[in-house]
């Protein structure tokens, strides 16, 4: 009945907090904005997330952050997320981080590191695969 669903949605937790970090590019700033925040695309899911900052060493993190184009960074803080959506609705800036670049020559080693893996296949066959597209 609407009565016992009324009842049910008020018992359940829609919103919680939690410690994190994210991971993603910027994809626009509001520092004139209060309180001042940034948009980070996250890359696992593309969506954009609202992350807020207060301090002055945090606006220094992001502006080292804008320094290279299209930069990932690692974004650690308080994240406030709906349950019910399952979708962040913001995140409040600890810190902010450059993620560390991934070579040609680190990924050559990451591959070589089990060399029986692939078994007969080539490595753009194994991704074919994995990624279940037809040959």
């Amino acid at each position: 009945t609407k009565q016992e669903a009324l009842s049910i949605a008020s018992e359940v937790q829609s919103t919680v907090r939690s410690h994190g970090g994210i991971q993603g590019v910027i994809h626009s700033v509001f520092f004139g904005a209060s309180p001042p925040h940034f948009q980070l695309r996250e890359l696992s899911t593309g969506e954009l997330v609202k992350c807020i900052y207060s301090s002055r060493k945090q606006y220094d993190e992001l502006a080292m952050a804008l320094k290279e184009q299209n930069a990932v960074v690692h974004v650690y803080g308080t994240i406030k997320t709906d349950l019910v959506n399952r979708q962040i609705e913001d995140l409040r800036v600890d810190k902010i981080e450059p993620a560390a670049t991934f070579s040609k020559e680190d990924f050559d080693r990451f591959i070589g590191c089990a060399p029986g893996m692939l078994g007969d296949q080539g490595i753009q066959e194994f991704i074919d695969y994995v990624r279940e597209r037809a040959s």
